[in-house]
């Protein structure tokens, strides 16, 4: 399994319910689409609610490159990314097993 966090801050608060929108319609794709896509969860910070984290977990890297691939990642990160006041930072985990 592949567990990836995507954290990012956008510039402007005024463009914070156009960002939670367009979440929440990139989610719906996932879940409609990516059966390999077992989890995805969009949180913002309470302090300062323009910082992002997205947890993903795909079943393998066939299934982050499909998601990678998409059209709606395309159009999701097309309309984010100008929003952001710095690109998103993509970290990758390793889940610890008892």
């Amino acid at each position: 399994m592949i567990f990836v966090r995507a954290d990012y801050k956008i510039r402007d608060s005024k463009d914070l319910e156009f960002v939670k929108i367009i979440i929440r319609e990139f989610m719906a794709e996932i879940r409609a689409n990516e059966p390999n896509t077992i989890m995805y969860r969009s949180f913002h910070e309470k302090e300062d609610p323009c910082r992002f984290s997205h947890l993903v977990g795909f079943t393998d890297e066939k299934a982050e490159l499909v998601h990678k691939q998409t059209d709606y990642n395309k159009t999701f990160t097309s309309k984010l990314y100008p929003l952001c006041a710095d690109m998103p930072n993509f970290i990758n985990f390793q889940e610890v097993t008892l």
